[in-house]
């Protein structure tokens, strides 16, 4: 009775401390080390019957909960202390004995994820740790962000990320991911040149609120979308389900906004541009952006690796994604990515 399980991640020799855990559909999951400014990572668990004996166990509680005619096993998870927590939906839901073990979290490649023939304990706890890959590139800035231009200084210090202002964020002796960092500055830098270094959209973002390793989430003016619909960024024809998050983010009645959707053709390092704004005008809107390591417009090949990455978007390395951008982006990218 009372089984569980703990799991654990490790990160760079280090334990990462699980800060938070929503069970929210959709949005909920894990926070790690304090990344308040980027959704919760989902993560994902499956428990399979390692022999007979355990297969008979397991399918007495989907009897006895009547799941066997959807098939459900369910489980409760939550946060314990730095691990995540799952167990039972009562002291006896979870039973003991021998499991294969798979385990996913968004954004995250471990080590090993797969586990064969381990033991829940007669009323016990199985400790599970998961290690993280090392990282094969770092991010170091080439200078102080006091000798950025002038736009994006000022977008930084009206930033906060992780409960910290942004040009502090940045900085390497604080322990955030570095793939997160390297994603705000290249889309820092794409904005500082289009559509032109003289009328460039940086001038318009008010703030940064949200960075995820595939794309951050900003409040701009409204004419930075009067530039955008201009004719420079294409309008998309249709806009994938993902943008949608974006309403997750922004306490504004959804009814109200409509989405737009706007795509540079440059093939790789094409900037999107997915927009909230407000339906009756305003003076603010608010922004999903992202930079595609491919334009889903190209080719069939192309448009297979951008769905990639909006089911997987930990898939995008921004780290490595600097070397497709720099010839686009010139002087403005102020970090380099140091090979570990």
């Amino acid at each position: 009775m009372n089984e569980r399980i703990l799991i654990g991640f490790k990160r760079n020799d280090e334990i990462a401390s699980v800060t938070g855990f929503s069970a929210e559909p959709k949005v909920g999951g894990v926070i790690l080390d304090g990344e308040t400014s980027a959704f919760a990572r989902g993560f994902g668990l499956t428990l399979t019957p390692a022999n007979a004996v355990t297969k008979e166990k397991v399918f007495r509680v989907q009897q006895r909960m009547d799941w066997l005619k959807t098939r459900d096993f369910r489980l409760h998870v939550s946060r314990q202390g730095r691990r995540v927590q799952v167990e039972g939906v009562d002291a006896e839901a979870l039973p003991a004995g021998r499991y294969d073990i798979d385990f996913m979290l968004s954004g995250v490649d471990f080590k090993k994820s797969e586990l064969r023939n381990v033991q829940v304990p007669e009323g016990g706890t199985l400790e599970l740790e998961f290690e993280e890959k090392p990282a094969t590139h770092r991010f170091e800035l080439t200078t102080s962000p006091g000798n950025f231009d002038a736009e994006s200084k000022t977008i930084l210090e009206a930033s906060t990320l992780d409960g910290k202002r942004a040009d502090r964020w940045i900085q390497p002796n604080v322990k955030y991911r570095d793939r997160r960092k390297a994603c705000l500055m290249n889309i820092l830098a794409k904005l500082a040149v289009v559509p032109s270094r003289d009328g460039r959209l940086n001038q318009f973002v008010r703030n940064v609120f949200v960075v995820e390793m595939d794309r951050i989430y900003a409040e701009v003016a409204l004419p930075f979308f009067e530039i955008v619909t201009q004719d420079f960024l294409p309008k998309d024809a249709t806009i994938h389900g993902t943008h949608q998050r974006l309403f997750n983010k922004i306490a504004v009645p959804r009814e109200d906004y409509e989405l737009r959707s706007h795509r540079e053709n440059k093939g790789s390092g094409s900037l999107q541009i997915v927009g909230a704004v407000h339906k009756k005008g305003g003076d603010v809107a608010f922004v999903d952006i992202d930079i595609d390591e491919a334009n889903p417009g190209f080719d069939g090949a192309r448009f297979l690796i951008h769905i990639g990455h909006l089911f997987r978007p930990g898939k995008t390395d921004h780290l490595k994604l600097r070397e497709k951008i720099v010839g686009q982006t010139g002087d403005f990218l102020y970090y380099k990515a140091v090979e570990v």
